[in-house]
Formats: structure tokens, sequence, C-alpha cells
């Protein structure tokens, strides 16, 4: 593997000092750099020399970054929503298109209160619920089993995916893991999908949360979009540059020496 650690303990210097060394020897026009280039050393350049062109690893990881990034804001967004729902007793804030004496007809229970869509055809429509009020303990369990365990998943993988992607040897490795790694990151909506009965699906379908907007939520459907892409860059360039900044570098000094120094068959 290419692991840091792994690289060290086989060569006695990190991914940075390997780039250095091989730059080095570029630098001087020597081939073996009086003997410091070992042959393990050189297989493995070897075989990272395979990718000719840097900026497709970027790309890819990129684009993984973005998709991850959708899933970690979607479910920082449904924890906000869960926190912003209303407790029993407290007397939900009338929709902007709805008199506050016009209100939907309330389904009591003991940890939640449901209503009934007032947007629906039929305003008492028992199919389509609006959940506007949770006790505490039901606000947390549904946080915590859906958008928590979702938002821990989705930066487990992201990690993964990147490191998966960076550590293909061929240019056709790291288009094709990538694709694979998209599908990862659905699974979730693909097990639903398959084992959900149809009227799960159709209850789920047809409920909805209703919570107060704050003024940064508001701000977001703005600005959301261009946060998207700051924080996909950003974090991309971390990445690449921070946590995976040595393999890249040593990829690219192994590109340059087989170009300075031809193998010859």
């Amino acid at each position: 593997g290419w692991e840091a650690d792994w690289f060290l303990s086989h060569f006695k210097m990190d991914f940075f000092g390997a780039a250095a060394l091989i730059q080095e020897a570029i630098s001087a026009g020597d081939k073996d750099h009086h003997g410091d280039l070992t042959r393990p050393l050189m297989e493995k350049c070897s075989e990272q020399s395979h990718i000719q062109y840097q900026i497709l690893s970027y790309l890819m990881v990129f684009l993984w970054v973005a998709k991850v990034s959708g899933e970690v804001v979607d479910a920082a967004f449904q924890l906000t929503m869960f926190s912003s729902m209303d407790y029993p007793g407290e007397v939900p804030k009338p929709a902007d298109d709805q008199p506050a004496n016009d209100q939907p007809r309330e389904l009591d229970s003991e940890a939640w209160e449901v209503l009934p869509d007032s947007q629906a055809k039929e305003a008492a429509n028992p199919k389509t619920w609006d959940v506007v009020r949770l006790e505490t303990w039901v606000k947390a369990a549904a946080a915590f089993l859906d958008p928590f365990v979702r938002l821990v998943v989705a930066l487990g993988v992201g990690y993964a995916g990147v490191k998966f992607i960076l550590l293909q040897t061929t240019e056709g490795k790291v288009v094709l893991k990538a694709l694979c790694m998209k599908w990862v990151i659905q699974i979730d909506e693909t097990l639903f999908k398959t084992f959900a009965s149809y009227h799960v699906k159709n209850v789920v379908s047809r409920t909805r949360c209703r919570f107060r907007p704050s003024h940064v939520e508001l701000q977001w459907e703005k600005y959301g979009g261009y946060a998207y892409v700051i924080l996909a860059v950003g974090v991309t360039f971390g990445l690449t540059r921070g946590f995976f900044g040595g393999i890249l570098d040593f990829r690219q000094a192994c590109v340059d020496y087989y170009a300075a120094f031809p193998v010859t068959v």
C-alpha cells in the first residue's frame, strides 16, 4: 500500500523526501544520484509514472468531494431542521399563505402532533401530513438515526474515497474508481428502495416536517450555491496538498524523472 508509514518504513524517507531526491537527480543529470535512488524505490516510482496528467487526479477528487459535500450539507440541514421544530404545546407560526384562523386539523399523539397538508387538493386528506411538533426525545432519536449517521458515514466514505482514487496508478483506474465510489455514497437510498414496502415508501413520500427557518437558512437559499463551490474547492485543496500532498509530489517527480531519463528497451 501507499500509506505514509509503509513508505517510510520501507525506504527510510517520506514521500516529500523521495520527491526532493528524485528532483535533485534530475537537476544534476545523474540517473542514480550517487546510488541514493535504489531499485525498490524506482520500481515504485515507475508504477506512479503511468499517470502523465496530474490534473485528472485533481479533477476526479474535486468531483468526488462535490458529491460528498452535498450529502454532508444535506445532513447538516436536517439536523438544524429538527432543532427548529416546535415542541408540543407551542402554537405553530401560520404560514404566509395561510390565515391564523384557518389552521388544519390536529391529530394528537403522546410524542408528536401531525397536521394534514393544507396545500393538498383535499384539506383533510389523511394520507398527506406535515409534522409540526415533536417531543425532545423524538427529535434526538430522529436526528441521530438519520442525519447524524449519514453525516458520519459521508465524512468517512468521503475520506476513504479520496484515498481510493489517488492510490490508483493508471488514468483509466482513476476514472473507474471514481465512478465506483459514486455508487457507494448511494447505498442507503438503494437499500431503502429495495427493502422498504410500498406502504412505507408512500408514507415517507407524503410526510414533511415543518420548522421555523432562521436568518442563516434564508441567506443560504440565496448564496448556498457559492458556498458549495467554495467548500468543494477548499476541501479538495486541503486533501490534495495536505493529507495526500506527498503522494502527488512523488508521482509528479516520477513523471519528470522518466521524461528526463527515458527507459530504453
